[in-house]
């Protein structure tokens, strides 16, 4: 049985269950003006959705997901980008828009009983359905989207994105798509796209602006500490070299255990954290005579009302977490720092999971059915996270 999200139902499975919203006065204003899709409540078995051309669709397992075609990635929709931010994350969906996940308190008494997870989403599917999602990245306290327009695996039939930057705000519905001055200097209306946008631990944003409308091809390198500033010229050896992973040996000492007990030599790992303005990269080290798995990490600091824990999880949903401190308790003291292994739902053949985060101790998790660079179905599971 499949749950539309949005209609009046409710439906629960063994301790896991999709409820229809209703606002309390516990809720904060903006959370509570914009009503969410649905409120998770994740138990011990999981809740499946599918992306779905009219947003996420409740499914039983990842099988049961629409036959998609398998389609180039930066055309597929999918789960491109997570940015975890204190206490929500805010999902970018390749050619669709945003999804964000928050605390929610369900009506009447409030209690850990029935508190869950809302889901949003807001976006301009027909617009992004359009365009590729180069980044997503926090602008002004606020999540941005940068979208570009890829003519790699089709002949483009729509004109550059103008606007190319979107902005949510989880206290209107309608998205704003503000000026970023760092990318002034590259208009659309003179042919500039932008298609690449990362954060480097030294500090600044490196960026690349193409122009393909002119008699030769036109590529220009920038980095800036602040897209609200013009950014300056870098070489293209500069730009590469801010995109190579760092050793595993650099992150914080929780994730880097984390790191330690899953990375092998020719394996990354990228990781988000509300810590992180974008995704960090790792890399395992050592030579291999093919590139390792790639790892889907999270990480969150110590704080009075959460523990710290680090997740490395692997395409096949086996993976590794360290936490400490925390209100969890003895729980979370008793894993401090030692590596604890993790274990997600194995998946059909020909599907891996792509990203993980938690909202609270609900970890949601990305998954795709893909073939080489392509993408079938596509979607994400929540669950409930034990620290034991």
């Amino acid at each position: 049985m499949r749950l539309y999200l949005g209609l009046p139902l409710l439906f629960c499975l063994l301790g896991s269950c999709v409820r229809r919203p209703e606002p309390v006065d516990g809720n904060a204003a903006g959370a509570a003006a914009v009503m969410p899709l649905a409120v998770l409540q994740a138990g011990e078995n999981p809740l499946w959705f599918e992306l779905a051309e009219d947003g996420p669709r409740q499914i039983g397992f990842p099988d049961e997901a629409e036959l998609s075609p398998f389609t180039p990635w930066p055309l597929a929709r999918h789960i491109r980008f997570i940015l975890p931010r204190e206490n929500e994350l805010v999902i970018g969906v390749n050619r669709d828009g945003f999804l964000r996940c928050a605390p929610w308190a369900l009506a009447g008494p409030v209690s850990e009983e029935r508190r869950g997870i809302a889901l949003y989403r807001t976006g301009e599917s027909a617009y992004w359905g359009q365009y590729t999602l180069a980044a997503i990245f926090p602008h002004q306290g606020q999540a941005a989207a940068l979208l570009y327009r890829d003519d790699f695996f089709a002949q483009p039939v729509s004109p550059l994105p103008a606007p190319r930057v979107f902005v949510l705000s989880p206290d209107s519905p309608e998205l704003q798509a503000p000026a970023i001055p760092a990318f002034e200097e590259f208009p659309p209306a003179e042919g500039w796209d932008l298609d690449a946008l990362h954060f480097t631990p030294g500090g600044y944003w490196y960026y690349r602006a193409v122009r393909k409308n002119t008699e030769r091809p036109e590529i220009a390198y920038r980095r800036t500490e602040d897209l609200d500033r013009k950014g300056e010229a870098v070489s293209l050896s500069g730009f590469q070299n801010s995109a190579l992973p760092e050793p595993f040996t650099a992150a914080p000492p929780l994730l880097r255990a984390a790191l330690e007990a899953s990375l092998e030599p020719g394996s990354s790992a990228a990781v988000v954290s509300p810590a992180f303005p974008g995704p960090r990269w790792f890399f395992g080290g050592g030579t291999a005579e093919k590139a390792g798995p790639e790892i889907a990490g999270f990480y969150r600091e110590p704080g009075p009302d959460c523990p710290g824990v680090a997740l490395a999880v692997l395409p096949d949903g086996r993976g590794i977490f360290c936490a400490e401190g925390g209100p969890a308790g003895e729980a979370a003291a008793d894993t401090a720092v030692s590596p604890r292994p993790l274990s997600l739902p194995a998946l059909p053949p020909g599907f891996v999971y792509t990203a993980a985060a938690l909202c609270g101790n609900t970890l949601i998790a990305a998954w795709e059915e893909q073939e080489e660079y392509r993408i079938g179905a596509a979607g994400f599971m929540a669950v409930i996270f034990s620290y034991e």
